[in-house]
């Protein structure tokens, strides 16, 4: 080894050591944040100095003049010079007694014996939603400045939403994360129809040990009936595949796909039976979701099913390039009534670690289109329809991606008549704080693999402009599904985005 070799790796050795004792410090004091949000009776200590530089409190703020959005209205407050406050006083009078209140960490980076960090707070008061951003600066153990930086209300004359599962009769519960008998692959979703046909929409949910159809009943009130299926599903799907009028379910799953056929017609009651095998949709695979759409033009529906792979025991070949993913698949209908899986004729037999895809006619040729949001940085494909053969455009049309996507939704945003496209990815907090470190946020190529949301529009060539900063930008953490729909009727599709994972046994390993 060279001296300037030796000079490089002592370099690159001091650079890493120093870079994991900074965030070892962030991971500490975000640990400290977690237990003071969840409780402040103990007053801030273990977290506080004795005497803090601190802004006024925001009870005290000056707010400008609201600005409607929406069923909201929102408004920004006017913030004050810091001051030095005892601790005491300053827990009693800064706003940690919110419903919800969260405290987060998303730069850091030490300055001599300090370590400086920016904490976002965000919590709800009632028919407020709050959120703020302070720069702290931290000496040993305990913060000695919290100076405000940015205060945001958003304010309701009511509660938009109110949790009444319970009350519906809808409050299923299933075992802990850390407890759960399919831990690493504690995959569920749901999905909605008219599955007794009284013109009322019904909701099935998987779950570990069977699938629950909640029957809406028309009075505020839903009956559980259980759903049995030959093993666990991840993904349900409602379709009506023999075109007799009921809604038929497809289940994904670790195993054997399955097809339940509804036996409402021509039986006139509500079951379901397994046509799996009879159907040729009894296919060996992992697959976590799936989505039905007319692709050979016979009226049918066929369906795509988005494959994954046994993580764990099966690692991604590249963390930021993986293609060794089960390929996807795709079951066609064929003259006779059945299925035949042909996802590599068709050219869609992606094997990027599929999460999820959504069946759309991008380029209005009559034709559905497909587009797959793929895990570990392999990209995302856009398939356009040629007519018995799938083409990947997504890279020439700008939606290609390089981040860890879990979900895909397509709506317009700007009432152009073009469809946008929404992507859910993974998200860190440890993760972009290191990446922070090494310049302007986004300004590292990977930050893409821990960016959350991703929203994009399209033009009227076809192609696709990336507007998530712009629109947004959309800060869920770590995001999954979710889709478009417009929650306050104003015409305008808004976003609901599901999120949060664990990774480890504490909160902060979020």
């Amino acid at each position: 080894m060279t001296s300037r070799q030796r000079w490089l790796f002592a370099a690159l050795f001091l650079a890493t050591t120093a870079l994991a004792d900074v965030e070892s410090e962030t991971e500490a004091l975000q640990g400290r944040l977690n237990a003071f949000a969840q409780s402040s009776k103990r007053g801030g200590r273990g977290l506080f100095a004795d005497s803090v530089t601190a802004t006024p409190p925001p009870a005290v703020l000056r707010l400008g003049p609201g600005r409607p959005v929406g069923w909201l209205t929102e408004y920004q407050g006017s913030i004050r010079p810091p001051r030095a406050v005892p601790r005491k006083a300053l827990v009693a009078e800064q706003p940690w007694i919110l419903q919800d209140l969260t405290l987060r960490i998303t730069r850091s980076q030490r300055r001599g014996e300090h370590l400086l960090a920016r904490i976002k707070l965000s919590g709800r008061r009632d028919q407020a939603w709050v959120n703020a951003s302070y720069d702290a600066v931290v000496q040993g153990d305990l913060v000695t400045t919290m100076v405000l930086k940015k205060w945001r209300e958003c304010r309701a004359k009511r509660t938009p939403f109110v949790d009444v599962a319970k009350a519906a009769g809808m409050a299923a519960t299933d075992p802990a994360v850390l407890d759960h008998p399919t831990l690493g692959l504690a995959a569920y979703g749901a999905a909605a129809a008219d599955v007794d046909g009284d013109g009322r929409i019904d909701l099935l949910s998987t779950a570990h040990d069977t699938n629950r159809l909640y029957l809406n009943r028309g009075n505020g009130k839903f009956q559980m009936v259980e759903i049995k299926s030959p093993r666990q599903a991840t993904g349900p799907l409602f379709l009506d595949f023999d075109n007799d009028g009921d809604a038929d379910l497809f289940l994904s799953a670790n195993g054997k796909q399955m097809l339940l056929e509804n036996r409402l017609v021509p039986d006139g009651k509500l079951a379901f039976k397994d046509v799996s095998e009879a159907q040729n949709i009894a296919v060996r695979s992992l697959t976590f979701s799936a989505v039905a759409g007319d692709i050979n033009g016979d009226r049918r529906p066929d369906i795509y099913v988005a494959a994954y792979n046994n993580y764990g025991p099966v690692a991604p070949d590249n963390w930021n390039n993986a293609h060794n993913g089960l390929p996807n698949l795709l079951f066609v209908t064929q003259p006779d009534g059945t299925y035949r899986e042909e996802a590599k004729k068709w050219g869609v037999a992606d094997t990027r670690w599929s999460y999820a895809a959504q069946f759309v006619d991008l380029d209005e040729d009559k034709r559905l289109d497909l587009y797959v949001a793929n895990d570990f940085g392999a990209g995302n494909a856009l398939f356009l329809n040629r007519g018995g053969r799938f083409e990947d455009v997504a890279r020439a049309r700008g939606v290609r991606e390089s981040g860890y996507s879990m979900g895909v939704s397509f709506g317009d945003i700007d009432n152009d008549g073009r469809l946008d496209l929404h992507v859910t990815r993974m998200s860190s907090k440890a993760g972009n704080r290191i990446l922070a470190r090494g310049g302007e946020p986004g300004a590292n190529p990977l930050s893409a693999l821990a960016s959350g949301n991703g929203l994009y529009r399209q033009e009227a060539s076809g192609r696709f402009t990336d507007v998530t900063k712009s629109a947004g930008p959309f800060p869920a953490g770590w995001a999954w599904g979710g889709g478009f729909l417009d929650i306050d009727n104003d015409g305008f599709q808004d976003l609901y985005v599901p999120n949060g994972h664990l990774s480890g046994t504490l909160e902060a390993d979020t």
